[in-house]
């Protein structure tokens, strides 16, 4: 779709807002229209149009207007009931729509009105076929003779199309006229036929429509849970299978918000261990780490206990992430990564990979870059001996974000290369999204600005479709960085505070420290020194003491702000720290963010000779700075 022109037309009631209300927010390319009633001359030209054909008096008609208000919908619903009624209904317009579709569905004759409800269970759509599945006591022709009165009486349209092949089917006129049929049967009912239209999902097209098919079993569950204090167990069975393959389909399309409800259902109606892990891992892709930490531990206390080595790998492996991201706690992520390669099986590729790559990241935070790579490049060949190109696609990031920290950006181009066409091929949307990120943060770190920003809006448009917090967090950082880079100033603190936004509920710490601190010192350039000491406070706060990049950008922020607060001791002696921090890593392009502010401080204090010094260490170990 990347390349055509596309428009998506949603039509919703204004009670979206209240489910949804930050809909459309933010959102570059949507557009909210909110629909009027329509002015009182085009009620009349409506409401004429619909009586050409019959004479109605005039006084009936003034009430009629008054009463719809410039609902369309009620407009024409309304003279379909005049209509139908004549001279009965003339004087007894109800005074709400719903009433008014209620009134109409109560004087059809029982056949219709029992197959317009059992419709209504299916949703706005319905099949013929399903209709008769759950209509015994109708043979084939009455049905369709009741059906064509319902077209007839514009209550249902045939739908040209059908997701069912040879299946017949029907949608309601308005999706009020079937929430009013649907509110008209009792719960025992309702749960009856949501029940047996999943059996008649599942003999007809139970794979196509897996999804919808689990969403009426739970229906059912719900419903009898609400009659007796829980469903009967087979159906709760039956219920917890649909949710979970309906649930490990989410996951496969990245659609992990959806992923995560259907997999919490379905290990409510029937407890599982790997239920308990897939709805875990679906916090995981969500970036819910205070989640993923407490039910990852009880998955991996499980599969231990059930000796299955499956699921303890991809348990620890999910630990040592949130370790290393809540807590900062560098050391505990690299036992827990250990722990994840000492059980993990010989064939288990995918496994190994994900427990590798986590080590390989954890060393990279501690500034271990040989280390690291030596741990991605193994993760690598894992990625390419499961056929996953995804994950080869992963390590190939990974293994080009090192380059880049040794200003190797040579090296490190192709891998982006490659990595970009992997992630098309594999169709994943947050492979893609990592390599649009690491192309951009390559082109940045290359000076080119413009192209940076393109990459980097890509990476976040596609984290969006994710629903990836903590990646949306970090795009919405390095974005704001070139916004302010390109002199965008109010842009750039727009972006880095959605940034602390986002991750200050999460707890997470490496990319909430760092924009805090970004933001610190951009507001510190525009002489806002008293927000820029408490934004560059909550990120030394913030900061894992085994970060040992942050921990020196940290530093440098603050003494940013204590220089001009003219605390001139304190300041240096911050820098100096930073400076201690990095200077013997492998990490060489840190360096540009602790000499160059501690050269500049130097100068400022009439300190040349110093200063002079600074540059020539920072020379000999990145000479592109000289």
């Amino acid at each position: 779709m990347r390349e055509r022109s596309l428009l998506i037309l949603c039509l919703a009631r204004p009670e979206l807002l209240d489910v949804r209300p930050g809909w459309g927010g933010g959102r570059i390319r949507s557009t909210a229209i909110e629909l009027e009633p329509l002015a009182r001359a085009e009620s009349e030209e409506l409401a004429a149009a619909l009586l050409a054909q019959h004479e109605i008096p005039e006084h009936v008609t003034s009430r009629l207007l008054e009463k719809t208000e410039g609902n369309p919908l009620f407009v024409e619903e309304t003279v379909r009931m005049l209509v139908e009624e004549g001279a009965e209904g003339r004087d007894r317009i109800p005074d709400t729509l719903q009433a008014l579709i209620g009134a109409r569905i109560d004087r059809l004759p029982a056949g219709e009105k029992i197959l317009l409800q059992r419709g209504s269970v299916m949703g706005r759509t319905f099949f013929a076929g399903a209709v008769d599945y759950l209509s015994a006591e109708y043979d084939a022709d009455e049905l369709e003779d009741m059906l064509d009165d319902l077209l007839l009486r514009d209550l249902i349209t045939r739908q040209e199309r059908s997701t069912i092949s040879d299946e017949t089917a029907y949608r309601f006129k308005h999706v009020l006229i079937r929430e009013v049929a649907y509110g008209g049967l009792s719960k025992s009912s309702r749960a009856e036929y949501h029940t047996r239209f999943a059996e008649w999902l599942r003999e007809k097209a139970d794979k196509e429509l897996l999804e919808i098919r689990a969403y009426h079993l739970d229906q059912a569950c719900a419903l009898y849970a609400e009659l007796d204090g829980s469903p009967p167990a087979e159906l709760a069975k039956t219920a917890a299978k649909a949710l979970q393959a309906a649930g490990k389909r989410a996951l496969a399309r990245e659609s992990n918000q959806s992923a995560r409800k259907l997999l919490l259902r379905s290990l409510e109606l029937e407890p599982t261990l790997e239920r308990r892990y897939l709805a875990a891992r679906a916090a995981s892709q969500l970036g819910d780490l205070p989640v993923v930490r407490d039910e990852m531990t009880v998955v991996a206390e499980q599969a231990a206990a059930a000796g299955a080595r499956d699921l303890q790998t991809r348990a620890l492996t999910a630990l040592a992430e949130t370790v290393a991201s809540l807590d900062g706690e560098l050391t505990r992520a690299v036992e827990l990564a250990d722990e994840a390669l000492a059980v993990v099986e010989a064939d288990d590729h995918e496994g190994r990979f994900s427990a590798l790559d986590r080590r390989a990241r954890v060393a990279r935070w501690q500034g271990h870059l040989a280390e690291a790579e030596e741990f991605e490049q193994q993760a690598l060949e894992q990625a390419q001996a499961a056929g996953r190109k995804d994950q080869e696609a992963r390590a190939a990031l990974q293994l080009a974000g090192i380059h880049i920290g040794r200003m190797e950006e040579a090296k490190a181009a192709p891998l982006i290369d490659h990595a970009l066409e992997l992630a098309e091929h594999s169709g994943s949307i947050v492979a893609r999204a990592s390599a649009a990120s690491s192309k951009g943060s390559l082109l940045r770190v290359q000076g080119d600005h413009e192209g940076a920003a393109g990459w980097y809006t890509k990476a976040l448009e596609l984290y969006r479709e994710a629903a990836s917090v903590s990646d949306i967090a970090w795009t919405s950082r390095e974005l704001g960085v070139v916004a302010w880079e390109t002199g965008n100033v109010e842009r750039a603190e727009k972006l880095l505070r959605e940034s602390i936004r986002l991750l200050a509920p999460m707890r997470e710490r490496g990319t909430l420290c760092e924009s805090q601190r970004h933001l610190a010192q951009l507001l510190l350039e525009q002489g806002r020194i008293d927000e820029a000491e408490k934004f560059a406070l909550a990120a030394r706060e913030t900061v894992s003491a085994e970060d040992t990049v942050s921990r020196a950008t940290t530093r440098v922020a603050l003494a940013q702000v204590r220089e001009a607060q003219g605390r001139h001791d304190e300041a240096e002696s911050l820098f100096g720290e930073a400076l201690e921090i990095v200077s013997e890593g492998e990490h060489c392009r840190i360096l540009l963010d602790v000499v160059p502010p501690y050269s500049a401080f130097l100068r400022a204090h009439a300190r040349a000779a110093d200063a002079d010094d600074l540059d020539a260490r920072l020379a000999q170990r990145v000479p592109t700075a000289a």
